[in-house]
């Protein structure tokens, strides 16, 4: 077995024996429903919905993306265009990208069912994207798993059911392709990934290799064959309980496919992680793999501008950095009042169609916004702005971001984030606020 965490430290009896058969197995039960219990893997697999209808199949690489609604952030959008734009034209011939929206709410998967479709028609028409949904009815009740190492029952069920979500994802995914490749919805990946995947497959081809890996962390960039991936869904099915997905698939390598080498790491990594912010109730985590100074939004335009703050930085981060598409850094700063702003005047009117902008990150992820407010000005003749007009509120959250609700974009001379609220540490003193990135679209 993997070495692992002493807190997750376990024997599991006979579990090599019950995966010595490639036959699906059965679900384990759901708490009163003997009907259920007759169910076998395949058959509790249904969809509750997917996009496109018509799907392709026989992709060389199925790419996993689970996604949940995060309560301070939102990265799947772009992540989904590092994916896509990874690919050169012929190679969205080979690829398939399934995305699961593992919220219960209705009105949540509607809601990123919405934005996935405007902002990907043509990949989701092609079968390049596909979004599903899994039924409620595939999820045993989470409310009376077994606790174990400690773990608080939000934590409990948070990771009981990522397993779950994980497992229902693999099962959909095992027949699409020759090799299923897992992501979160919060990565940022490099163009020409694919050619590099397949190379690495060349080079250890003459190798037993349980996956290859191609993130620099947990579960992200993990490889399988696809003839692996249906007893992968049935043993995290059965072991949901007892471990993190984070174990139990390094678990599985060890019992049923041959380990867990470290030669089958492909080094730099191709898919980095970016998110600040956990999908456990927004949590803030360090697990950024992506450095400050790489940009996260490379599509964005960020037009030519002056960008001044009358927070004071701190060790010459300065806040031109984080707009800069060439010498990109990050900006700290101190001594934050309710009040301060950072401005952004462009050297001529722009037509904004999208903004965002970064807070928090791997250095500070505490150091987020606590409350603000952007603020635009159509400038006067003379490119002075004034009369700043309000566009959106934004209370706690590390990622500001809006859209232009006008077809043409929204006429800016200057944009403006004023701190309406500043966030303090465990002693009430005002926390320091850092930006890793100001990203701006036009039309």
């Amino acid at each position: 077995m993997a070495a692992v965490s002493s807190k997750y430290s376990i024997q599991e009896p006979g579990i090599d024996s019950i995966l010595s058969s490639n036959d699906d197995l059965p679900v384990p039960p759901i708490e009163n429903s003997e009907e259920h219990e007759k169910k076998d893997f395949d058959k509790t697999t249904s969809v509750a919905f997917t996009l496109p209808i018509t799907t392709k199949k026989n992709a060389f690489l199925v790419i996993g993306v689970p996604t949940k609604k995060r309560l301070k952030a939102s990265y799947l959008v772009q992540t989904l265009r590092d994916l896509i734009g990874g690919l050169d034209d012929e190679e969205k011939n080979e690829v398939i990208i399934v995305v699961l929206i593992t919220d219960f709410s209705p009105s949540s998967v509607q809601s990123v069912q919405r934005e996935l479709f405007s902002a990907f028609p043509k990949e989701i028409s092609s079968g390049l994207v596909r979004v599903i949904a899994a039924p409620r009815s595939f999820y045993p009740s989470l409310d009376k798993v077994q606790p174990l190492w400690g773990d608080k029952p939000e934590r409990i069920r948070w990771r009981s059911k990522q397993c779950l979500d994980y497992a229902y994802l693999f099962n959909y995914s095992k027949d699409l392709g020759q090799y299923y490749l897992q992501v979160e919805d919060d990565v940022s990946t490099v163009k020409g990934y694919l050619k590099e995947i397949k190379g690495f497959i060349v080079a250890n081809q003459n190798r037993s290799w349980s996956m290859l890996e191609f993130g620099a962390r947990g579960f992200i960039g993990m490889m399988y064959r696809a003839s692996d991936v249906g007893r992968l869904a049935t043993f995290v099915k059965i072991y949901y309980w007892v471990f993190p997905i984070d174990i139990l698939f390094r678990q599985f390598n060890d019992f049923h496919l041959y380990g867990n080498p470290d030669w089958l790491k492909y080094r730099p990594p191709l898919f980095l992680h970016v998110g600040a912010f956990s999908s456990l109730d927004g949590q803030v985590r360090k697990l950024e793999d992506i450095e400050v100074s790489h940009r996260m939004y490379k599509d964005s335009s960020n037009p030519p501008a002056k960008v001044s703050t009358s927070i004071r930085d701190f060790t010459k981060n300065y806040i031109s950095a984080v707009y800069s598409t060439n010498l990109h850094g990050m900006f700290w700063g101190k001594t934050v009042k309710e009040g301060d702003f950072i401005l952004i005047k462009f050297h001529s009117p722009v037509r904004i169609s999208k903004l965002i902008v970064e807070s928090g990150g791997t250095v500070a992820p505490e150091d987020y916004f606590g409350g603000s407010r952007v603020l635009y000005s159509q400038g006067n003749d003379k490119g002075q702005c004034e009369n700043f007009i309000l566009w959106q509120e934004f209370g706690e959250i590390g990622q500001v971001k809006l859209q232009s609700n006008e077809d043409n974009g929204t006429l800016c001379q200057c944009l403006k984030i004023e701190i309406t609220k500043i966030r303090k540490d465990n002693k009430g003193r005002p926390r320091w606020l850092a930006i890793r990135e100001i990203a701006v679209w036009v039309i």
